[in-house]
């Protein structure tokens, strides 16, 4: 009985865990399925017409390949309406066993576990990879490649409503920062002045994982910096600058002068403590007086991550006012309760 009852509450908790989602696209069905490993088989235009045919999601196994354990992809082609364009899209796959990497048209956007030498399976995590829209063709064919490590047991796409989805909740915000920021590994105070030159940074998309853009295992400090030119019509609003969520900690300075931060920096990084900072949302109170409005102004965010994935890894990026800042806090991400919550809610 109690093993019934927990069922019934898992599936419950499912079922509000979904309510923030819609699908956009369904890639339940056939995709093409290669076993073995060959980093060629990243690129849109690779040809694998004669790879095997196999339903996801399913085990391997049950798809004609018992008993395999080791590499193998999965390829597959979607087309998303332009209408999604100035929307936050994910690629949500559930779970995969054990190791995967996913690439969108080429670009790599999120992957779980450590492939051999150094394995690590995550055959229980769920995968939510956010496309960043600089990488989809709207309104042509897309392609998707899966790489994936499977260790032992059942292997692959396991189950799910496997597709592409946006968020219900997220909001637009009033001056857009998502896209291309200067980036730099490493730590340096002076990053954060306004005359600091960055023009030999690197250029890297957020919000998206640094793993996923050349700093794969990295681990450590880094600077991210951004120019934003602010409206004189915002003069009389609060401003608050929403930098989504980051892994793990960070330092918020805006036109040089320090703004806020999450977590704490770690004076010695083998002697570092987090509390779980990277599932926070940063929401930083512009001070008026800092901002130059009618011109440019200069955002610099240090950042220390200390395992796995690293960065601003999840949107909404961008400036909004006080208001719309009250509107989401009480009826957006933060006033959903989530199923345990509401089960125990007195």
């Amino acid at each position: 009985m109690k093993k019934i009852i927990l069922i019934s509450f898992l599936l419950l908790a499912s079922l509000f865990a979904d309510d923030e989602w819609t699908k956009v696209v369904d890639l339940r069905g056939q995709w093409k399925f290669n076993l073995g490993d060959d980093l060629g088989w990243i690129e849109p235009d690779f040809d694998d017409s004669d790879w095997e045919e196999i339903f996801v999601p399913s085990p391997w196994e049950d798809e004609g390949f018992p008993g395999y354990d080791g590499y193998a992809w999965y390829r597959t082609k979607f087309e998303i309406k332009e209408a999604y364009a100035s929307k936050s899209l994910y690629l949500r796959l559930w779970q995969i066993d054990d190791v995967d990497e996913v690439y969108v048209n080429g670009h790599f956007i999120g992957f779980s576990g450590s492939f051999p030498p150094h394995y690590q399976t995550a055959y229980n995590a769920d995968r939510v990879y956010r496309i960043p829209v600089e990488y989809i063709f709207f309104d042509k064919r897309n392609t998707i490649s899966i790489r994936v490590y499977d260790k032992e047991l059942g292997g692959g796409i396991l189950h799910g409503r496997t597709g592409i989805y946006m968020r219900e909740e997220e909001f637009e915000p009033d001056i857009p920062l998502s896209g291309f920021w200067k980036f730099r590994a490493g730590d340096d105070p002076d990053w954060k002045e306004t005359g600091y030159s960055d023009t030999d940074w690197e250029n890297i998309l957020v919000p998206a994982a640094w793993e996923t853009q050349g700093y794969k295992n990295y681990d450590g400090y880094a600077w991210y910096r951004y120019q934003v030119y602010i409206p004189e019509k915002y003069r009389d609003e609060q401003l608050i600058l929403f930098l989504g969520k980051i892994d793990d900690v960070d330092e918020v300075y805006f036109n040089g002068i320090y703004t806020g931060r999450t977590g704490h920096m770690p004076e010695d990084p083998d002697k570092r403590y987090f509390n779980n900072e990277w599932l926070e949302w940063r929401a930083y109170t512009l001070n008026r007086a800092d901002v130059n409005f009618g011109m440019q102004n200069v955002i610099a965010v240090r950042v220390y991550d200390g395992y796995l994935h690293g960065g601003i890894y999840e949107g909404p990026i961008g400036i909004i006012t006080r208001e719309k800042y009250k509107i989401w806090r009480n009826s957006g991400n933060r006033g959903k309760k989530n199923f345990f919550e509401l089960l125990f809610d007195d």
